[in-house]
């Protein structure tokens, strides 16, 4: 356990300097000397080639021990690693026998993962109509991207009918969350008028929001939709990012009015008790 808490503590920063190659080698030992936690961490680092390299058959060994050990996120690590299409061993899928059942204990992380599963026929039959229902658990329970995805499922009528008008709540849903790919779906819904009322600043916003996120190329979006806009309405959308960012996101509308609430609690008195 000390080994594996050193490694967290050279991750974080914590009493002592960060250093990720430190971190790195003290999750190893934590891992080789049968640390659970260890071994699930180390497992996750060669998935996503964080502070070591990206290995899938590292990968596969450590979390396949972890999860073998009951490690649940472990468990779910390691079919996320065996639902990849990329992975090299397309009859390992072992792991993804546990997903279904921790899906139906209440497990959200495991609601999302076999949604996936049923929608691609990756480990469960494929099912659009299951897929949804899985994404839709998931959602509900507060899952970024399974609300992003039920409002795929809902804008394009795959397991479930099309409506439009459900789609935008669920991406407001998961783009308030700070899910990307769902910021990116709003600013196109509003530039286009897709279940909303056109609204450029409003587009401008989330393609603004959108672009935060590293990795994300919006520059041809903003640059495009900057042919359309004025510097005043730029001023606004920034104006929107900024309250965004301060954790008020409201409709088209209603905006001036949530700012004024937020001014009202920044004051150092209650005005209810101006007379």
């Amino acid at each position: 356990r000390a080994e594996y808490w050193v490694g967290i503590f050279h991750l974080r920063g914590y009493v002592m300097e960060k250093n990720p190659a430190e971190a790195a080698r003290w999750m190893r030992l934590a891992a080789e000397h049968g640390d659970i936690n260890g071994m699930a961490r180390l497992g996750l680092w060669h998935l996503n080639g964080n502070l070591v390299s990206k290995d899938y058959q590292a990968a596969r060994k450590w979390l396949g021990m972890a999860a073998d050990a009951g490690h649940v996120d472990a468990q779910l690590d390691l079919a996320h690693l065996q639902t990849r299409s990329d992975y090299p061993d397309p009859q390992d899928r072992d792991g993804l026998k546990r997903v279904k059942p921790l899906a139906e204990a209440g497990n959200a992380n495991a609601m999302e993962l076999y949604g996936l599963m049923c929608y691609y026929g990756r480990g469960a039959p494929a099912s659009k109509s299951e897929s949804f229902l899985w994404y839709h658990k998931a959602a509900e329970a507060g899952r970024r991207y399974a609300q992003y995805w039920t409002g795929q499922c809902l804008h394009k009528g795959k397991g479930t009918k099309k409506d439009m008008a459900q789609a935008i709540e669920w991406y407001r849903k998961a783009a308030r969350n700070g899910e990307y790919h769902a910021q990116l779906e709003l600013g196109h819904c509003y530039e286009s008028g897709l279940g909303v009322p056109i609204d450029l600043i409003e587009a401008h916003k989330w393609f603004t929001l959108a672009g935060k996120t590293p990795s994300t190329n919006v520059g041809p979006l903003l640059e495009n939709l900057q042919k359309k806009i004025n510097p005043e309405q730029i001023q606004e959308s920034q104006r929107r990012v900024r309250l965004f960012e301060d954790g008020i996101d409201v409709k088209p509308g209603e905006q001036r009015q949530k700012e004024e609430e937020l001014d009202l609690k920044k004051l150092p008195f209650d005005p209810a008790g101006i007379t």
